[in-house]
């Protein structure tokens, strides 16, 4: 089949929903603060070649540096985005944010044909009517009122044996703490690795369950952020193993976190992986539909990494490879998944693109989603989260990475536009080395205890100093033209600090710029990757050897299949929002926020509210040994 023509110059505006109304998604326009065209869509519509009427007046569509994929260019600021596909991002969206639906957005009649085909019951309650239910009262039946089809609303909540549940809190807590899994079997008593991941899977769900009515809570207003919030976010990669012997090369996935800076409490945490989705299924679509040869921001599943495009975009080892050969590759890869009827027939597919073989290798479980992509569903689901707990100001600090700053200017355009959002990039050594820190560190007190002598200003505290240093660098030179302003404060985690303000507003008062610029860090959510590594064995970095290239090193305790990612971090997730307390004041991020007065343990998240199960005692049988 050929490649459709394109009937559109950049796509459409397309809806997305959480929960309740849909919200449009329109990310092709310009992404430069205090241009004009700031947040202005352009034309989709594509009009005559040349000077003429209807052409768009703001934007002219060209490419991006490698020319690869089509972008948008402003003629007002000269500002250049890649053109993304608002669909693609609308399904990340609700990806994202599927743990926050209840039961009954999450069901919908599925009679093909039907007027209600695809309208979720949680969103469409007038379509529906009630019909009892099936063994238990939370797996009810929902009547269409279309075509008298009944839909089942119920969860597969995994099942663990009685024995067992006086022993999941423990399993819990020992997993929690990087206790391996071998290691936790043998010392908390399972029969097998089988009764281990049945554990691991029920412990994941009681968590989703916790971090959904959280999440839910902000979404709806029942639970409130404070006014002024300072959030980190950044991306950390992760490893999972190769899945055999023949297929040698690991997978890079990649997680985004929000963590509220005050409180270390995580508002938003996902991996770019999509486990709904079968690899062999989308890639065949995808090649009878001729996505495979098209720009990424017109195809049917463009938020996804299809077979041929690492090689397109030159991230595996054919570098040298010209763009005519390697979509002479990509056009071999399509027509051979055309012609294939299963996942064997392409598993070990190697095409000849003139530059020596390629090997390319399929997830056999879920799909890996485009950073890109990811990163904009992260961030419009963090800003429906803040909008909903009632968050007035919000000042964001972020890593240079092109991805994330795009995307924050397309999901808080309009908080940007009215001076309610403000962006700032942070950047510091981060390789450097332990002892050149501690110096780091010592020669920053220094300057500051000089600058307090200078000014008699010995009674300050650490932060005080800190904004009239910064106060005192914006009133004199201002800043260089690079932008960037060297952070006074010291801290060990983040040594040789420079901020920079991305959404800068020259009418803003001076002591409320020097608060911004003293409060943009990155070390909150720097701290809460450094714990996903030491409290979770299975994220732990992996063990390299002589003879190993960077992708073949086995990771010891990572897992096999990349949907395990996910549910370990959700699981971090509870932990630390409820669980782990603060060495100093003793407190979890939820207790700082106002959201519990305690610690919760770990059998509170696993039975809550309900009556905790006790282990049953065993009577030894045999007559006591004589000493």
């Amino acid at each position: 089949m050929a490649s459709r023509p394109r009937t559109v110059r950049v796509p459409e505006t397309a809806n997305a929903s959480i929960l309740g109304t849909p919200f449009p998604v329109q990310v092709n326009h310009c992404r430069t603060p205090g241009c004009a065209n700031f947040g202005v869509p352009a034309r989709t519509s594509p009009g005559k070649r040349g000077p003429s009427k209807d052409r768009d007046l703001r934007y002219k569509l060209t490419s991006t540096a490698k020319g690869q994929e089509p972008a948008i260019e402003c003629k007002a600021c000269r500002g250049k985005g890649a053109v993304r596909s608002n669909a693609a991002i609308a399904e990340e969206i609700e990806r994202i944010a599927g743990y926050v639906r209840p039961l009954e957005h999450r069901f919908a009649c599925k009679t093909e044909g039907c007027a209600n085909e695809g309208l979720s019951i949680g969103e469409h309650r007038h379509l529906y009517v009630r019909r009892g239910y099936y063994k238990t009262p939370e797996n009810r039946y929902y009547q269409c009122k279309a075509c008298q089809r009944r839909v089942l609303v119920s969860v597969k909540v995994p099942r663990i044996r009685a024995g067992n549940r006086a022993r999941a809190a423990d399993v819990f807590s020992r997993f929690a703490n990087k206790s391996p899994m071998r290691r936790t079997v043998e010392g908390a008593g399972l029969s097998g690795n089988s009764a281990y991941y049945r554990i691991l899977d029920f412990i994941h769900r009681r968590c989703l369950e916790m971090n959904g009515s959280v999440t839910r809570a902000f979404l709806t207003g029942e639970r409130h952020l404070p006014a002024a919030m300072d959030v980190a976010i950044d991306s950390q990669t992760l490893m999972v193993n190769w899945p055999s012997r023949v297929q040698r090369r690991t997978v890079e996935m990649t997680s985004c976190c929000s963590v509220d800076s005050a409180s270390r409490f995580i508002l938003e945490l996902d991996v770019n992986h999509d486990p709904r989705f079968d690899a062999f299924d989308v890639n065949h679509e995808s090649a009878e539909l001729g996505d495979m040869t098209r720009k990424e921001a017109f195809r049917r599943y463009a938020r996804f990494w299809l077979t041929g495009d690492e090689m397109r975009s030159g991230r595996t080892g054919q570098r040298r490879m010209g763009r005519a050969a390697a979509e002479r590759a990509v056009g071999d890869i399509q027509d051979a998944f055309r012609e294939a009827n299963a996942y064997d027939d392409v598993a070990e597919m190697e095409i000849v693109p003139g530059q020596g073989p390629l090997r390319d290798h399929m997830l056999r479980s879920g799909m890996l989603v485009k950073t890109g992509y990811r990163t904009l569903g992260h961030m419009f689901v963090l800003r429906e989260i803040l909008k909903g707990a009632g968050v007035e100001r919000l000042q964001l600090s972020m890593d240079e990475h092109l991805s994330t700053i795009a995307s924050f200017m397309c999901a808080f355009r309009e908080p940007i536009a009215e001076g309610r959002a403000h962006g700032f990039l942070v950047r510091y050594d981060k390789d450097c080395p332990i002892d050149d820190r501690e110096r780091l560190y010592k020669e920053s007190r220094r300057q500051m205890e000089a600058f307090a002598q200078a000014r008699n200003l010995e009674g300050m505290s650490r932060e005080e100093l800190g904004f009239e240093m910064i106060r005192t660098a914006l009133r004199g030179g201002g800043l260089p033209e690079h932008g960037w302003l060297r952070h006074p404060l010291p801290t060990l985690q983040e040594p040789n600090k420079e901020v920079r303000w991305i959404t800068e507003h020259p009418d803003m008062e001076l002591d409320d710029r020097a608060r911004l610029y003293l409060g943009a860090s990155l070390g909150r959510v720097d701290n809460v990757f450094e714990l996903t590594r030491r409290f979770l064995s299975p994220l732990e970095r992996p063990f390299y050897t002589p003879s190993g290239g960077w992708n073949q090193v086995w990771y010891g305790y990572a897992p096999y299949n990349p949907d395990m990612v996910r549910k370990y971090l959700d699981i971090f997730r509870a932990v630390n929002n409820f669980v782990h307390t603060g060495r100093k004041d003793g407190e979890t991020p939820a207790m700082r926020l106002g959201f519990a007065d305690r610690p919760l343990s770990y059998a509170d998240i696993l039975w809550p509210g309900e009556r905790i199960p006790k282990p049953r005692r065993i009577r030894r049988k045999g007559r006591a040994l004589k000493l």
